[in-house]
C-alpha cells in the first residue's frame, strides 16, 4: 500500500503538475511510479508537460514529506483513493479535472452520491462557523452527505 501511495503523493507535489497534467500522466502511464521512471524526452511529449515540469519530475526531492504524509494517513486511519481505484466516486470521474486522489475518513456508500462540500476559510469568524454548522446539519436531515476537506477552518 505505502509503496503505491508514495508515488501518487509525490506526483501531486511536483511543481508544474496540476490536476489536468496529473490526469494526462496517469492516462498515459497508468501508475505514477512509471512516470518517475520515464525519460525526460518522453515526459515532454505528454500534453501539459513541458521541459521544466519534466525536469521537476525527474529531480523530485520531497520524499521526506511523502513519508510523513503516509505516516499521517496510517495514524489517522484514512483510506487513500486514487483515480484508478474501483471505490473512487463515479461523479468525480465525470468532471474534466477530477482530484487524482482522495483522503477518505469513514466509508463511502451508495447513498453518498448525493453529497455537498462546504468550503471556506482557514480562519473563520464565529458567524461563519455557526452558519457552516447550521447548513451542514440542515442538509444532512435531507440525506445529503457533507464532505470535508479535512483542513483547518471551514
Amino acid at each position: 500500500m505505502a509503496h503505491e501511495i508514495k508515488y501518487w503523493l509525490a506526483l501531486g507535489r511536483v511543481k508544474g503538475v496540476g490536476k489536468l497534467a496529473y490526469k494526462a500522466l496517469i492516462d498515459e502511464f497508468k501508475e505514477p511510479a512509471l512516470v518517475f521512471d520515464t525519460q525526460i524526452k518522453r515526459l515532454e511529449e505528454i500534453p501539459g508537460i513541458g521541459k521544466k515540469t519534466a525536469l521537476n519530475i525527474k529531480n523530485f526531492k520531497e520524499w521526506d514529506w511523502v513519508e510523513k504524509e503516509i505516516g499521517l494517513i496510517k495514524k489517522q486511519g484514512v483510506k487513500f483513493l486514487t483515480l484508478t481505484d474501483t471505490d473512487y466516486p463515479n461523479p468525480l470521474l465525470s468532471i474534466p479535472d477530477p482530484p487524482p486522489y482522495l483522503y477518505v475518513k469513514g466509508t463511502i456508500c451508495k447513498e453518498d452520491e448525493r453529497a455537498i462540500a462546504i468550503v471556506g476559510t482557514r480562519l473563520p469568524t464565529l458567524y461563519g462557523l455557526s452558519t457552516a454548522e447550521k447548513l451542514a446539519r440542515e442538509l444532512s436531515v435531507y440525506g445529503i452527505t457533507i464532505i470535508s476537506g479535512m483542513a483547518r477552518g471551514i
